[in-house]
């Protein structure tokens, strides 16, 4: 008998080395073949526990990995599931082998005709029987000539029940983890498994708080068919819960047609200005994805965000605990989604919540434009047409006379023939735009010689006026994102943008030209 006892030895105990089922399958099968068993092809088919996904299938070939499949409820459902030998050997709980090789062999499986075509010489499948009489399955295969001995058959067959107790083990830790994943949310659900599972285990944090709530449901449910409620209730949560994750949020708790999620709030005012801006982003998501969805007689909600300190972990009585928050930061926002039907608004935040999200941007620019500012900024929009047109032709007019000029490696301007995307930029546009960049020879030291001759435009950090302005961005607007990632995008250190003003397109040349001579 092919000796396998290390194998074996390995699996009993718990197959430790190894930390998921896709490593304890690829440590299994190169073992196999390391012992002299021909195995070409392996198959582990094992079950779950999840509201989207019936099993998984982990497939294994030399040198190739280990490909992990996760299959639908749909899956199991279909014909080709329904007549494979995996089903089979899992309906009997009784190996099947099939010996490819021989031209007597009965083909009586879509995959062994597969299999016989491609090569294989011999394919066995065996049930994995689980402690809790669950039954799963794992495939052998070998494109060796004449197959599996009968010293490997056996070798493989002492395999297979130590294979079965630590696939149960594993399924059983990834049950666990889905199972809680699903009924309480990620970050709660690893601290239960942490752990964290006595009463009144509980944490003080930080958090954007989202409280939302269907309007109207009560007569929706009165009205409906109890079936069509529960589509209408999921495609609703549907519409709320991608956008919470997709912003680094986590669902808490559904509370019939209502909604409780928190996105947690790391140390420093900035995390927490980012925190609020990403959940008031995953709200307008939420909202427009509600709005665009076809729910019979229409459905309308309310959401409440606010920001502050709430009570974090195990809450209930004796051995029936829940964990979610609470805290006076929760019963205000819940205060504040009453208040949107009031207000007749979908989305209504607090004024922490509002002074957090926008405090920055209000210390840095002011909570409102002036009178007489905005008054300047109108009587300016009534001739940006023209001056726009001014700069574009500044901007052609200096393209022009730069190109092909020696000292000057590369010009980029879009309103020119030679520019790779002229032709979209003839169909999408008027002109080729204000903007004129390129290459000084001699790199950094050519652009700062060329940049400090100017005379007539100016050097800036920023682009836009009516003045011609000039920039070197790999020293400013692109300083910080380093050499190589400044190299992929094709700024150098000779490269230098212009926006031009409105100067006569005569003087913006000459002043170029002049300085170029200086380089």
């Amino acid at each position: 008998m092919t000796d396998c006892n290390k194998i074996v030895e390995w699996l009993v105990d718990g197959a430790r080395s190894v930390s998921n089922t896709r490593e304890v399958v690829s440590e299994l099968c190169d073992n196999l073949v390391g012992c002299g068993i021909p195995v070409s092809r392996f198959g582990l088919f094992v079950l779950t526990l999840h509201p989207q996904i019936m099993g998984q299938a982990f497939f294994w070939r030399p040198g190739a990995g280990v490909d992990v499949i996760s299959a639908s409820f749909e899956t199991f459902q279909t014909e080709d599931f329904r007549q494979s030998p995996v089903r089979r050997v899992i309906d009997t709980r009784a190996p099947l082998r099939r010996r490819l090789g021989e031209a007597s062999c009965p083909i009586d499986f879509a995959v062994t005709r597969d299999l016989r075509m491609q090569g294989v010489t011999d394919y066995l499948a065996v049930p994995l029987l689980f402690a809790s009489g669950a039954v799963h399955g794992a495939t052998f295969a070998t494109e060796h000539p004449g197959g599996f001995t009968d010293a490997q058959i056996a070798a493989i067959e002492s395999v297979v029940a130590p294979l079965a107790r630590v696939a149960e083990n594993r399924v059983l830790e990834r049950t666990a983890s889905i199972l809680l994943d699903t009924y309480v949310g990620n970050n709660a659900g690893s601290r239960i498994l942490a752990g964290q599972i006595r009463r009144g285990d509980t944490a003080a944090i930080r958090a954007a708080i989202w409280l939302s709530d269907m309007r109207g449901f009560t007569r929706l449910a009165d009205r409906l068919p109890p079936q069509t409620l529960v589509d209408m209730l999921n495609r609703y949560f549907d519409c709320q819960v991608p956008a919470i994750a997709k912003h680094g949020g986590e669902v808490l708790k559904f509370m019939g047609d209502g909604l409780l999620a928190i996105f947690p709030i790391a140390a420093g005012d900035e995390h927490a200005r980012q925190v609020c801006d990403n959940a008031l982003a995953a709200a307008h998501e939420a909202r427009a994805a509600i709005a665009s969805d076809s729910f019979e007689g229409g459905v309308r909600f309310g959401l409440a965000l606010h920001v502050g300190e709430v009570l974090y972990g195990n809450i209930g009585s004796g051995n029936r605990l829940d964990f979610t928050c609470i805290g006076p930061a929760v019963n205000l926002a819940a205060r504040i989604e009453k208040l949107t039907g009031e207000l007749n608004r979908t989305i209504l935040a607090s004024e922490e919540f509002i002074q957090t999200h926008v405090h920055t941007l209000l210390r840095q620019t002011g909570p409102s434009i002036s009178p007489f500012n905005a008054w300047v900024l109108l009587k300016g929009l009534e001739t940006l047409s023209v001056r726009v047109q001014r700069q574009t032709e500044t901007a052609t007019a200096v393209a022009n006379a730069l190109a092909g000029h020696g000292k000057i490696n590369n010009l980029i301007y879009p309103g020119r023939a030679d520019h790779p995307q002229a032709a979209v930029v003839a169909k999408q546009m008027r002109g080729g735009s204000t903007l004129v960049a390129f290459e000084v020879k001699g790199g950094k030291a050519g652009a700062f010689r060329f940049q400090d001759a100017l005379k007539l435009i100016r050097i800036s950090n920023n682009l836009g006026d009516a003045k011609s302005l000039i920039t070197h961005p790999a020293t400013t607007t692109h300083q910080r994102i380093g050499p190589a990632a400044r190299a992929e995008l094709g700024i150098t250190d000779g490269l230098v943008r212009l926006s031009c003003g409105l100067e006569h397109p005569d003087d913006v040349v000459e002043d170029l030209l002049a300085a170029l001579d200086k380089v």
